[in-house]
């Protein structure tokens, strides 16, 4: 008994199932008129049957699975059926550049199944493409004297072979059934030939299916990508615009005052208080339009420079007071870093979007906090409020893109918010997260590395 068919109808058997005389594929009018012999049509009956048992369970298969299971049951059956067959595989098309076959089938599932390991002819395997039809070898025949010298028959020994082009709408070729086998006493026959070629039929709608399918999740997929980005785009405008109040507001009072004020020095303030605004107006636009290509999937870009972010949170302390006009707003500057190398405007947004945030939702009354430590991979900032707090449940998700958590009526925003602070962090090189109890404010940290 062959080994590879060990558990099975051993291989002699098998043979006497499926060794019918040897007629032309295309038998003549003479031929067809002739009576049949009745032992012939005896011998071929188990044939048939098992033929058409085999292909019935592939059909079945194709219900379930265009995958690797249906392209095993597949190979299974023929080895089941065909007694001849001492080697069947499905490789995709075209080869590789090497010149190599990649099989549709990894070797473990391969291995499982039962199935060793095929060859395939390069020299058949273009024939059955090109010709865009199945190819039945027999290495006694004279119609493929070509195909018997070609360098990969040879070095296969192979004696007899079918290979079927699995084509897809368009007549584009996904794959090639390969079967074959090295013995010159035992070949493929016409009856082995036609029944692989309906398995490869089986497999050809198999597979367009599964591409079809995967098409249109593709095709899917972009879609859904496309309107995240635009709703990203939509709401980093009005993230923009809201943000964009401020400074607006700024302009409005200082404007008010310097039309209205005839004292040299108010007039200085607000003329100074005007152009600090429209400057900072002028980054917002820069820092979104950045947001943006964030927003794109391509990253951002640092420019750094030595900056004082002491400096930097009073001012736009200042400016938190100014927009709110309200000189008394309870925020403390506790940073003790003087020094830093970073990104002058990314930071400068990054303190702006943690205090506006902080502000938004702490009670009137609470308290903000802005303060640094040194750490071994650089400086740390945390901003701190005295809010409702963060469940732990939310504050995984907390930086990703629309994500508000809490009652998100209470305030008005667009989830992109902490999602630009964090693009924002991590094109400096550094990393952000939150520390909160219910109940008990939160505290947004992130490091800026040292170097």
């Amino acid at each position: 008994m062959d080994a590879r068919r060990e558990g099975g109808i051993p291989w002699e058997s098998k043979r006497s199932l499926v060794s019918l005389p040897t007629r032309p594929l295309q038998p003549s009018a003479e031929a067809d008129a002739r009576p049949q012999d009745m032992a012939a049509i005896v011998r071929e009956a188990p044939m048939a049957q098992a033929s058409i048992d085999a292909l019935h369970d592939i059909a079945q298969q194709m219900l379930k699975s265009t995958g690797a299971d249906l392209l095993a049951l597949a190979l299974r059956r023929i080895f089941d059926v065909v007694g001849a067959a001492q080697r069947v595989t499905v490789v995709a098309w075209p080869p590789a550049a090497d010149g190599k076959f990649e099989p549709l089938l990894p070797e473990d599932v391969l291995r499982r199944g039962g199935i060793p390991p095929s060859p395939v002819s390069a020299s058949m395997a273009r024939h059955a493409v090109e010709a865009r039809r199945a190819l039945y070898f027999l290495g006694t025949s004279s119609e493929h004297e070509d195909l018997r010298k070609a360098p990969s028959v040879l070095a296969n020994r192979i004696q007899s072979a079918v290979y079927v082009p699995l084509i897809a709408e368009g007549d584009n070729v996904l794959g090639l059934l390969c079967v074959d086998t090295p013995r010159p006493t035992s070949p493929l026959v016409p009856a082995d030939f036609h029944f692989i070629r309906a398995v490869g039929a089986l497999l050809s709608a198999a597979l367009a299916a599964e591409r079809i399918r995967d098409d249109a999740h593709r095709q899917e997929l972009v879609a859904r990508e496309e309107e995240v980005r635009r709703n990203a785009m939509t709401n980093c405008l009005r993230i923009a615009s809201h943000d964009l109040r401020n400074p607006l507001v700024v302009v409005q009072l200082a404007a008010h005052s310097l039309a209205t004020s005839s004292n040299e020095n108010t007039r200085t303030v607000m003329h100074d208080a005007i152009q600090n605004a429209v400057t900072r107006a002028t980054r917002l636009i820069d820092t979104y339009l950045e947001a943006s290509e964030a927003v794109a999937g391509r990253p951002l870009v640092a420019r750094k420079a030595t900056v004082d972010p002491r400096a930097m949170v009073d001012e736009e302390i200042a400016f938190l007071r100014a927009a709110y006009r309200d000189e008394a707003l309870p925020v403390e500057n506790e940073v003790a870093c003087r020094s830093l190398l970073a990104d002058p405007e990314k930071l400068r947004q990054i303190f702006a979007n943690l205090l506006s945030n902080a502000q938004k939702y702490s009670p009137d009354g609470g308290r903000i906090r802005v303060f640094s430590r040194e750490s071994a991979e650089g400086v740390i900032f945390g901003v701190s409020d005295s809010g409702v707090g963060i469940k732990p449940q939310d504050q995984q998700s907390l930086f990703g893109p629309f994500q508000r958590v809490g009652d998100v009526t209470a305030t008005k925003g667009t989830g992109l918010g902490l999602w630009i602070t964090r693009a924002l962090v991590e094109a400096n090189g550094g990393s952000i997260w939150v520390e909160s109890t219910p109940g008990q404010g939160a505290t947004f940290l992130f490091r800026i590395p040292a170097r």
